[in-house]
């Protein structure tokens, strides 16, 4: 199958698209990981993930899932030049669509915790500003687990969970890493950093 998107031609990964729309069925207090690498957060509301453009597949052919699926907010955690760029092209897709989207770049460390809680709070609030709208919010780091992990649980600190139910909570979902179930998806640092965190009010 293929679409035209711009002065470019895409070619559509059926198989994959029809896999991943199977399991990213949005029922409200599912947390199951959707063929895409991540983990559904806050009934279906919030997907925590990989990067796009990584793994076998092209950061298009995720980006054409991503949107058919309902995702209309991007935030992306990773820092300028780690991973392909895909700003450009999912502007693209989505016109293609007729859909408006958003992105937002919030880049921060890969393995440790932040040293500046004002970065994460940032990215809460993005978060926060986003789950008030229409549409799914999907933030990533380069791997699925450690940076959106970390967003995860402070966003649950800030709705009012203790550190240990957050951490508790992302140890027990489905995450999937170059298609291993892993459970820990926090570094030592990265869990220190959500226990000591203290969300703005």
């Amino acid at each position: 199958e293929s679409c035209l998107v711009g002065s470019e031609m895409c070619i559509r990964d059926r198989s994959y698209g029809a896999r991943v729309r199977r399991q990213a069925q949005f029922l409200p207090g599912v947390q199951a990981p959707v063929g895409l690498e991540g983990c559904w957060v806050a009934d279906g509301r919030l997907l925590a993930g990989a990067h796009p453009g990584v793994g076998p597949y092209t950061a298009g052919d995720r980006l054409d899932v991503l949107l058919e699926a309902g995702v209309r907010h991007f935030v992306d955690l990773t820092i300028p030049g780690e991973s392909a760029e895909y700003a450009w092209e999912l502007d693209l897709r989505a016109d293609a669509l007729g859909e408006s989207v958003t992105y937002a770049r919030h880049p921060l460390p890969r393995h440790r915790g932040p040293v500046d809680a004002t970065a994460v709070s940032k990215v809460v609030d993005r978060i926060e500003d986003c789950l008030r709208g229409d549409g799914i919010t999907y933030v990533h780091g380069r791997d699925p687990m450690r940076r959106p992990g970390l967003i995860v649980g402070c966003l649950m600190v800030r709705r009012g969970q203790s550190p240990e139910v957050a951490l508790n909570w992302l140890e027990t979902r489905n995450w999937r890493n170059g298609g291993r179930l892993e459970t820990r998806p926090l570094s030592r640092e990265q869990q220190d950093f959500v226990r000591s965190w203290t969300p703005r009010s």
